[in-house]
């Protein structure tokens, strides 16, 4: 993942479609939209909780320390290498077994072998015999365009000027916005090219500053996620998103090592992993961790009273900030 997460509880409309579309590449999945509001004026979080239509699938015959290969397939006249803008436009998804819902960005491709960027050597996870599928990265100009493919947030001739799409990169925030300057009309990096096929990762956040005087409704279009799995190659900050279209509660959310997360608890705030939430009322962070003190063993806001029901929203994001657990996965399983 490109890095850090941050969440907000706002208006969020979440209308998954009661249709199921056979996906021929692997199996019948819901499709619908999630549709995320973020207010005039206003400083939000946005993710992307539907997932883009696979495009193929089959089963990994080897794995090498950075590629997977299926021997059935003939890619040769195939590119899933990254865009014409240079940025990585294709993941390959596992599909089961115990790494089910890790992705891989997809590098470049041979006739059966997808060379992908990874944290750890692939050998060691046994992914032999698992299913998978590849899927293209929502792209930037896809999130935040309407019906029409016309911007939702407001362009500008500079990133000052314009409505502003921020991505945690680990240590601080990448910036694209819709440029006008001398008519371009595109999606632009801040101090770089172009940026219409910035990918937007499975379980990543954005944080989304709207200079609009009307609000921005921002929707997800896709299939209904599997289960998935988030990675940390070391301990840190990460802006995630909510990866489904439903709200979890902390209680629910699998961050814990005791049920199988990363997270390890303290007797205080500073002694335990932490998850911000962003506050749209103060623009600011509400830092939540699981209490150890004396005991009691939940979830509670730093400050304030129990907090296990507190939710991470469907379209929204939060900031994971791994401390003292684990540099490990975080397990996130289908909550309907």
């Amino acid at each position: 993942m490109r890095g850090c997460w941050k969440g907000l509880g706002a208006v969020v409309a979440v209308m998954v479609a009661g249709i199921c579309m056979a996906q021929t590449v692997y199996t019948i999945n819901t499709v619908g939209f999630v549709e995320t509001t973020v207010g005039a004026g206003m400083t939000d979080t946005v993710s992307a909780p539907m997932t883009p239509f696979a495009i193929d699938s089959g089963t990994i015959t080897a794995a090498a320390a950075a590629a997977i290969t299926d021997g059935a397939k003939d890619w040769s006249a195939v590119d899933v290498g990254p865009g014409a803008e240079g940025y990585l436009a294709y993941f390959v998804e596992i599909k089961d077994g115990a790494n089910v819902g890790r992705y891989f960005p997809i590098l470049s491709n041979t006739a059966d072998t997808l060379t992908v960027e990874t944290p750890q050597d692939l050998t060691a996870l046994g992914l032999v015999g698992a299913a998978y599928c590849i899927r293209p990265f929502l792209t930037v100009q896809e999130l935040f365009s309407d019906a029409a493919g016309a911007p939702v947030l407001s362009g500008g001739d500079s990133p000052a000027l314009a409505s502003n799409v921020l991505a945690w990169n680990g240590t601080g925030y990448d910036t694209v916005y819709f440029s006008t300057f001398f008519g371009e009309n595109i999606w632009r990096q801040a101090g770089g090219g172009p940026a219409n096929e910035w990918p937007v990762y499975p379980d990543e956040g954005l944080l989304v500053v709207n200079r609009d005087a009307a609000d921005a409704k921002v929707m997800s279009l896709g299939e209904v996620a599997d289960n998935t799995k988030t990675t940390w190659a070391v301990q840190g900050l990460l802006l995630a998103g909510n990866p489904f279209p439903a709200n979890v509660a902390l209680d629910d959310s699998e961050l814990m090592e005791a049920d199988g997360g990363p997270f390890a608890g303290g007797d205080s705030p500073a002694l335990a992993d932490q998850v911000l939430l962003w506050n749209s009322g103060t623009s600011g962070l509400d830092t939540y961790c699981f209490s150890t003190f004396f005991g009691e063993n939940i979830w509670r806001q730093a400050g304030g009273g129990p907090a296990g029901a507190t939710e991470l929203t469907a379209g929204k994001a939060f900031f994971l900030n791994n401390l003292f657990g684990d540099a490990a996965a975080w397990p996130r399983t289908i909550p309907y």
